[in-house]
């Protein structure tokens, strides 16, 4: 690629099909919960319906529906999804193939980075740090903001890292992501290799779809 500079002063990255592929993990820890509560495993496709939505709602969409909208138990099954994914978040969960290199790039040009996601913000924080050391200025999940597409999350990174929203890209896979760019006024990049297709991203607001870390990379940077 020829010389060139970043597009934006700042991005941040959605966690969950946008960096890592987290899927096996969260659906063993997922039915495992559900195994030691008596009730059936679910199915890959019962459970892609959910996987965007946050912890809470993740783990209420893996419940049987007779009992999902009984909130005390909906508790007690998060807190013991909680402490089994706590165990395993990073069991078979992988950074997507070429995507570091790209990430890499991005940090040395002088981007700052981060990552928003609806992830527990501990094990955001332990797998980010474990899978791309190094690589992130400030990490955001669960529990210290709003869930997404609320955008105050997005917002408080951006104050924090002092650069204008105008300055910013949101990159994500999930309609959950584009609405978050949208409502916070950013640019909303989506990524069509995670869990949801391209049609989704660009249903929700998506300015620019690309379906490969090469295809990331050029929309980042421009050629001088």
């Amino acid at each position: 690629m020829q010389e060139s500079s970043p597009r934006f002063r700042a991005a941040v990255f959605d966690l969950d099909g946008t960096l890592c592929y987290t899927y096996p993990d969260l659906k063993a820890s997922l039915n495992a919960m559900l195994k030691n509560h008596g009730w059936p495993e679910r199915t890959d496709a019962e459970l892609y319906r959910h996987v965007n939505d946050g912890v809470r709602e993740w783990v209420r969409g893996g419940l049987p529906e007779e009992v999902s909208r009984d909130e005390d138990l909906l508790d007690r099954c998060l807190a013991d999804y909680t402490d089994i994914y706590a165990l395993h978040y990073c069991d078979h969960t992988t950074v997507y193939e070429g995507l570091e290199p790209v990430i890499r790039r991005m940090k040395e040009s002088g981007m700052k980075l981060a990552v928003h996601t609806n992830k527990e913000h501990e094990h955001a924080v332990g797998m980010v740090e474990k899978l791309l050391p190094g690589l992130f200025d400030f990490i955001l999940g669960d529990g210290h903001c709003p869930p997404k597409p609320d955008p105050a999350g997005t917002c408080a990174i951006a104050d924090r890292f002092g650069v204008p929203l105008s300055e910013f890209v949101f990159i994500g896979d999930s309609h959950v992501d584009m609405q978050t760019a949208k409502n916070a006024g950013i640019c909303a990049l989506g990524v069509s290799w995670g869990y949801r297709p391209a049609s989704v991203l660009w249903e929700n607001g998506a300015d620019e779809v690309v379906s490969t870390p090469e295809e990331l990379e050029r929309a980042v940077f421009r050629a001088e």
